[in-house]
């Protein structure tokens, strides 16, 4: 059996109140936002592999401390911060670039709007945990490792993209715990639960692919209707032209 010495632990208690930031205290600081589409254009060197962060000024401690973590645990590739219409100050942006050259800050939700993809009215209902598929249909990896800002990691979390169960499926999901609501997963949706909607509507040639839900799937709780949700987002990881 694989087993991945990978631990995850939700440290939303984490207080880091003491940081100074008495530096970037300055109302004329450059403002620090990349357009994700501009990125190859800037110089800035592009990869398929990276790891994806959803913030707010509130949860900069808590960012810091995650990605230096990450350096020390040896992750080299890009951390994409994601933050939706403006939720970071240009104070957040100086000293997340400060700290760390390989970062990019991308406002998802105005990159979206942009595209046209997102409506105006509609752009601060992702200032929540809806920015996390937000962003990860936005993002230009091909290979992303989603993170919350408060996880605790053990080891590179590079090493994810090693697991068999990666290689052969192009996602990792991580064991919650079962939910009976009629919401989320098992909510309805024109007379068919939110799961079976989605799998039957989504546009699968416009991404590449075919519908072909797999074994695992059809025979879940939340594929019965017996589950609102299994998995939990702390850590996702998923090959998206796979």
């Amino acid at each position: 059996m694989y087993v991945l010495m990978m631990f995850v632990v939700s440290a939303t208690l984490l207080s880091m109140t003491m940081l100074d930031i008495s530096p970037f205290m300055n109302e004329h600081l450059p403002k620090y936002h990349i357009r994700a589409e501009a990125v190859a254009s800037t110089g800035i060197k592009t990869k398929s592999r990276g790891i994806l962060i959803c913030l707010f000024d509130a949860m900069i401690p808590m960012t810091v401390s995650l990605i230096q973590e990450l350096r020390t645990l040896g992750y080299t590739d890009v951390i994409q911060l994601y933050h939706c219409n403006g939720e970071l100050s240009s104070i957040s942006e100086r000293m997340l670039h400060d700290i760390d050259s390989n970062i990019e800050i991308v406002d998802g939700c105005v990159e979206m709007q942009a595209l046209g993809k997102l409506r105006h009215q509609d752009v601060n209902g992702y200032r929540s945990f809806w920015l996390k598929p937000l962003a990860l249909v936005h993002t230009r990896l091909d290979e992303v490792i989603l993170m919350d800002a408060d996880d605790l990691v053990f080891q590179n979390p590079a090493r994810l993209f090693d697991v068999p169960g990666y290689k052969d499926t192009g996602t990792i999901f991580f064991y919650d715990r079962e939910i009976f609501k009629h919401e989320y997963l098992n909510g309805n949706y024109n007379d068919q639960t939110n799961l079976h909607a989605l799998v039957d509507t989504f546009n699968y040639a416009g991404v590449g692919l075919t519908k072909n839900p797999s074994a695992h799937l059809l025979s879940s709780l939340a594929w019965h209707g017996h589950a609102a949700h299994e998995q939990d987002s702390s850590i996702v990881v998923v090959h998206k032209s796979k």
